[in-house]
């Protein structure tokens, strides 16, 4: 996906969440929803005007965000080498704000929806669309996994990415299908969480058996 393709996708997509907030906003509560507990129960609230557009708002930081990523690199982590997945997981990254965003505001507009399946695949699809493309990203300070070992070895790095990206595949299909089935939302999350959390872990030690530590003199 080139940067023009991404510049019009990321943009429909920004104004998409914007625009289902402008029409939903009339026939929405005040306040509303903004947390649900682990039995799907709404246990806090917030002001209409902020909850309706805070997801839109976060999407279009992202947009600016990744904007920063692709001309502001350092020298030496420059994005150019793997642009066109930078530009995937831009997409990926709102496309998701976006649904959920929209997730959000039919809920809130239907209770009787179940937000821990819908929440559920959301970030099992999340998951899975970002473990097809982490082993294809490249040493950078903004995307990946990114501790003081990957960023300071690229075999590190790469062996780091790959087991992250099958952990995400995993873990999203199994977030996908037990959510289906009925899966508390906390266990998807708990699932994703670690998908990230173990390889980070695991690059300490990856590091250690490829570069090893040195005495201090």
């Amino acid at each position: 996906m080139n940067d023009r393709q991404t510049f019009l996708v990321t943009t429909i997509l920004v104004l998409m969440a914007f625009a289902v907030g402008i029409y939903l906003y009339p026939s929405l509560p005040d306040p509303m929803p903004t947390h649900w507990n682990s039995a799907g129960d709404i246990d806090r609230y917030g002001s209409k005007p902020f909850t309706v557009f805070l997801m839109p708002a976060i999407g279009l930081m992202i947009w600016i965000l990744m904007v920063f990523v692709k001309r502001f690199s350092p020298k030496g982590f420059k994005v150019e080498s793997f642009a066109g997945t930078v530009n995937v997981i831009q997409v990926i990254l709102i496309g998701f704000n976006t649904a959920i965003g929209i997730i959000w505001l039919l809920i809130a507009n239907n209770p009787e929806m179940q937000i821990g399946i819908a929440i559920g695949v959301a970030i099992g699809v999340l998951s899975m669309a970002l473990g097809n493309y982490m082993g294809r990203v490249r040493k950078n300070f903004f995307i990946g996994i990114r501790t003081p070992w990957t960023l300071a070895s690229d075999e590190v790095w790469i062996r780091t990415h790959r087991l992250a990206a099958w952990l995400l595949m995993i873990s999203g299909c199994v977030a996908v299908a037990g959510s289906i089935g009925g899966m508390p939302l906390i266990v998807s999350t708990a699932l994703i969480t670690s998908a990230l959390m173990i390889p980070a872990i695991y690059s300490f030690f990856a590091y250690r058996n490829l570069e090893g530590f040195s005495e201090a003199p």
